[in-house]
């Protein structure tokens, strides 16, 4: 009878290995969405910065090209 408590025992030490390593999993997937948004953001905010400086310089062309 020990030896079944015993694996009973190691079941649950299992179990709760798995669910300690779920959160982990879950917490490191929250933490990649959080950073892809970030990233997301900031190449949205690049690229806007990029546009406008070509809209200003295409500009400038231009009114030179009108001379």
């Amino acid at each position: 009878m020990i030896d079944i408590s015993n694996k009973y025992v190691t079941i649950e030490q299992h179990d709760k290995a798995i669910q300690k390593q779920l959160k982990v999993i879950k917490k490191l997937q929250k933490r990649v969405k959080t950073e892809q948004r970030q990233k997301n953001q900031l190449a949205s905010q690049l690229k806007r910065s990029y546009n406008q400086v070509n809209n200003q310089n295409s500009g400038k062309l231009s009114e030179g090209e009108k001379r």
